[in-house]
């Protein structure tokens, strides 16, 4: 919403279009974050780029709104079951508990994990 490239009311300025590529200020914003490194916790940064302290996911379905819409006209279509069947109960509380494979970890150790959050905090840092 900052850039002036994205905003909720305008059909004509969705958030998959926003491009934040060389805006000195979300550069910044982003040098400024990373520059934290582990002196805060992820929800104290957070609130700094984005003035939240609540992650909110809903940007990334927000973003990816026009490839959902494709996909649902696409998989009706061609007439594409989606899900999945089994004779075995899933998510019940009948259903046996699975053994835990690996090691545990968290968002903030893994790089996949840091990455989403990055990305997640980057786009509600575009959304204000």
């Amino acid at each position: 919403m900052k850039a002036g490239q994205y905003d909720p009311l305008d059909p004509s300025k969705p958030l998959h279009k926003c491009d934040i590529y060389q805006s000195t200020e979300a550069g910044n914003a982003l040098g400024d974050l990373l520059q934290l490194g582990s002196s805060k916790p992820w929800p104290e940064a957070m609130e700094a780029l984005t003035g939240e302290r609540i992650m909110d996911a809903s940007v990334i379905r927000q973003y990816f709104k026009p490839l959902e819409e494709w996909l649902k006209k696409d998989n009706e279509k061609h007439r594409e079951f989606i899900g999945w069947e089994t004779d075995e109960p899933v998510c019940t509380p009948d259903a046996e508990p699975e053994e835990a494979i690996g090691e545990p970890s968290s968002a903030g150790t893994s790089a996949p994990g840091l990455l989403l959050l990055v990305t997640i905090m980057l786009m509600q840092y575009i959304r204000r």
